[in-house]
């Protein structure tokens, strides 16, 4: 198949929405696709305050830069990420009706909405109301591209079970409208053997992730002071952007501090290593669309302890390969982390048997689950 990717992101492989769109790209040609791309780069940028570029600019710039490559060649398939490429869906429905336009959701923005206005009205924090009306309006415009580019796709395609039944609820579309094709693991995570069975991997917990509120880092801070605070031999590790390791610092408690070993972000190679250092992987998100870092860790046999978000709450099977609980409950992801910690085999056996069941979770797979999902849309949503 003929496919033309694009997304308003910058082209970096190891980034979170940005790899998913990379790797997908080169698994693509792999399996023997033809495959044209487009980046943030191409689609340039005039207007600096996000949201207004999200809602007057960037459509039209996928417009304009999805008219130029259509006008050009001919392809099968258009596959742009977010919602903002309504107005290119649009445009491929009506000049090329023969071209599927298919949608990729990395996390509905409608429903990380939801749970962001629940965080913000449990804590209490209070806006301007100036501000507040402008960020209520400003939502509004911006969903209005949510349901656009739900009426103008032939398929939407998105990487977790919850997305998927989201939209469901929410548009009323048909299922078959909806591809879940989770996001491939590196495939140096799969081939190399896992790392040796010291016993101090068993003492050590890691956690990877954005420092934003969606991502609960005072929870992961909380749920280290007190698990490290009851237990003086147990270390853990915070990989998040550099920027953000004071900030981190400042909320862990001076007891713990230093058992708790900062890394930058880096390449997935070096994210490998420093899986293959720990036994225990915490992930207590409040919200996620795919998270690629609790599979990329039970890929390298840690024993993840995760809320029941995107990724992991299609992947784990509770109490045989992790565990899940709801966000927000972390004195629930306390103590399941304090019982892996008191039982080192029965942590081994959990990361033994998730490494065994993500196997088949490859970016090979995932190119061709796109192309099955692309080749067998039913007519009438074409």
């Amino acid at each position: 198949m003929r496919f033309l990717v694009g997304a308003d992101y910058p082209r970096d492989p190891d980034s979170g929405a940005a790899g998913t769109v990379f790797q997908s790209i080169a698994a693509l040609r792999e399996i023997g696709c033809e495959v044209d791309e487009f980046w943030r780069e191409d689609l340039g940028r005039r207007i600096r305050h996000g949201n207004l570029h999200y809602w007057l600019e960037l459509p039209r710039a996928m417009r304009r830069v999805v008219a130029a490559r259509c006008a050009a060649k001919t392809y099968d398939a258009v596959l742009l990420s977010q919602p903002h490429a309504y107005l290119a869906g649009q445009f491929i429905r009506r000049r090329y009706p023969g071209t599927l336009f298919l949608n990729r959701s990395h996390g509905w923005e409608g429903a990380v909405a939801e749970v962001m206005d629940r965080l913000a009205a449990s804590s209490g924090d209070s806006v301007p109301f100036v501000r507040g009306w402008l960020r209520r309006r400003m939502r509004r415009y911006l969903a209005r591209h949510q349901d656009a580019v739900v009426e103008a796709s032939n398929g939407m395609v998105v990487g977790s079970a919850l997305i998927a039944q989201f939209i469901q609820d929410r548009y009323g579309i048909p299922g078959e409208k909806i591809a879940v094709i989770p996001h491939g693991i590196h495939a140096e995570f799969l081939a190399d053997p896992l790392p040796p069975d010291g016993a101090e991997r068993w003492r050590k917990i890691l956690y990877v992730g954005q420092f934003t509120l969606i991502k609960a880092p005072e929870q992961v801070a909380g749920i280290l002071n007190r698990v490290l605070l009851r237990q003086p031999d147990v270390t853990a590790g915070w990989v998040c952007d550099a920027a953000h390791h004071a900030a981190v610092s400042a909320l862990l408690d001076p007891g713990v501090r230093g058992r708790v070993t900062l890394y930058p972000w880096m390449s997935h190679d070096r994210l490998k290593a420093v899986f293959d250092e720990y036994g225990l992987f915490l992930f207590p998100s409040w919200y996620e669309g795919c998270a690629k870092a609790p599979v990329e860790a039970m890929s390298r046999g840690l024993a993840v302890v995760a809320s029941r978000v995107g990724g992991p709450a299609d992947r784990i099977r509770h109490g045989e390969n992790g565990y899940v609980v709801e966000p927000g409950e972390a004195e629930a992801m306390a103590a399941r982390l304090e019982a892996l910690l008191d039982d080192p085999e029965l942590a081994r056996r959990i990361g033994r048997q998730a490494r065994h069941d993500v196997e088949h979770i490859t970016w090979t797979n995932h190119a061709r689950q796109l192309v099955a999902f692309a080749g067998h849309l039913p007519a009438g949503v074409r």
